[in-house]
Parts: structure tokens; sequence; C-alpha cells
């Protein structure tokens, strides 16, 4: 009988890691596909809102090689880790803004990446809600 109710024990307590485990991977899958989808519909607007005025804001024209896009790149120092964050904005012709590419002395990646959730803690202030 105490036999059965260690075995019974031992599967419940497998059972709960288990479960543990599924809801902290759950957890962080969510959280990245948060990140992605943050840099994805991110705009020069809403990162303005967001962090505030950059230090740098320059527009470029590509040429034809380009299809005439636009170009925005938005510079932020930073007074820790990582000092500086890069973000450059691509507009097609009659599209909104996107973001292209985000960089800092520690990462750069493009919002297209599947690792790019990895901008959000660089920068965090691009994840939280503008009033």
């Amino acid at each position: 009988m105490n036999t059965l109710r260690i075995v019974g024990l031992g599967l419940l307590a497998v059972a709960a890691i288990l479960i543990a485990v599924t809801i902290h991977v759950q957890r962080d899958h969510a959280r990245k596909m948060q990140g992605l989808k943050i840099l994805r519909e991110m705009t020069p607007e809403t990162l303005i809102a967001n962090c505030g005025s950059p230090t740098s804001d320059t527009d470029a024209l590509l040429g034809p090689h380009a299809g005439w896009a636009l170009t925005r790149v938005m510079k932020y120092k930073t007074e820790k880790a990582p000092y500086w964050v890069n973000l450059e904005f691509r507009r097609e012709r009659n599209e909104p803004w996107r973001l292209s590419h985000f960089s800092a002395s520690t990462v750069g990646v493009s919002p297209s990446d599947d690792n790019a959730y990895i901008a959000i803690p660089v920068f965090p202030c691009m994840a939280k809600k503008a009033p």
C-alpha cells in the first residue's frame, strides 16, 4: 500500500513539473511573439510617442534601384548600455512607414528575423504603451 502511495505521489510530482515547464514555455513563446508584433508594427510616430524625441532624425530618398523608397533613420543615445540605438524605417510609395532595421552596440536585427524580439530588452521603451 505504501508503495502505491509513493508511486502516486511521484506521478503527481512529475505531472506538476511538466505543467510548470509547459506554462513557462508558453509564456516565453507569447513574450517573443508580442515582441515581434511590436517591432513589425512600429512606426516613427509610435516610437516618438513611446521613447521621446530622438537625438537624430534624418530622411533620405532612395533612387530607382530601390523603387524610390524613403528611409528615415532615428538615433537615440542612452546613459547606460547599449549607449546608442538606431532605428531605420522605410516607406514605399503610398505605404505606411515600416521598421526595416534595428541596431545597437549589442545587437542588430531586422523585424523579419525570427529572433528580432531580442531588440525589446535592449530598448524597452519601444514596448511601452504611449499615454
